[in-house]
Formats: C-alpha cells, sequence, structure tokens
C-alpha cells in the first residue's frame, strides 16, 4: 500500500513515510486512549487487577494493535495523509 499525500481531500503525488510511530505520536495515542478510559469507555483488553490504570490499559491496547484510530500526519506545504494506527504498530 503505497500513502500518497492529499491537500484538502485531493490526492498528490506518492511520497514513501516511516511505517512507525513516533514516540510523539506513541504519546499522543497513550494520552488520547487513556483520558478515554478514565471517562468511561470500554477496556478493549483483559484487565486482572482491580483497580487498573488506565495508562497501563492504553498502553496494552496499544501494543496489542486493538485501537480503531488513524493518526494524520501534515506536511510543511500543508498537505497531509491519514495512516491507519494498525499500519503502524
Amino acid at each position: 500500500m503505497t500513502l500518497s499525500p492529499t491537500k484538502s481531500g485531493s490526492g498528490d503525488e506518492g511520497t514513501k513515510l516511516a511505517r512507525k510511530l513516533t514516540r510523539f505520536e506513541r504519546a499522543r495515542v497513550i494520552g488520547l486512549r487513556a483520558l478515554q478510559l478514565t471517562l468511561g469507555a470500554p477496556p478493549l483488553v483483559v484487565l486482572d487487577e482491580t483497580p487498573w490504570d488506565p495508562l497501563e490499559a492504553a498502553t496494552r491496547e496499544l501494543a496489542s494493535g486493538l485501537l480503531p484510530l488513524s493518526l494524520r500526519r501534515t506536511f510543511p506545504d500543508g498537505s497531509y495523509v491519514d495512516v491507519p494506527l494498525s499500519d503502524l504498530v
């Protein structure tokens, strides 16, 4: 699958992108999911301990590839590409 940057939803020339989460993207995804869990979202992994830690649950969910999220990677020229999280884990 090739990822091509888009501007306002229209296709542009293809480019190669890193197929790995950056440390900043990883921190943002874990923080976002931990917040969702804190606000009452059901966890997507089985948690043994009670009470459970939302940060640990979010980290486990990311490692298992169960999060149905997409990341938007923005380029300096204003174009962007939406990448499913499952492609990056």
